[in-house]
């Protein structure tokens, strides 16, 4: 039978404690690379949407703006018709 003293039992716990902690910090370290990845690919669509939505209201506007009319923005931000001064 094994007899192991009190001091390698003690080493052999913090051996095997530094490892699994290291395991487990390298784990949550690529889980979060990827998460940040994946939010800054988020963020570029986020931004290339709104650049694309900005465009196609500018359109808008440009296209009502001959027959007198403009786009009004409420407190909501619901957008409605209303018409030109002239």
């Amino acid at each position: 039978m094994f007899r192991f003293s009190l001091r390698e039992l003690i080493l052999t716990t913090l051996v095997v404690a530094l490892a699994l902690g290291w395991a487990l910090e390298r784990r949550q370290s690529q889980w979060l690379a990827r998460q940040l990845t994946v939010i800054e690919i988020e963020a570029r669509q986020s931004h290339v949407a709104i650049k694309l939505l900005h465009d196609d209201l500018e359109r808008i506007e440009q296209a009502l703006a001959p027959h007198g009319l403009a786009l009004a923005w409420s407190k909501d931000l619901r957008p409605s018709l209303e018409a030109l001064p002239r």
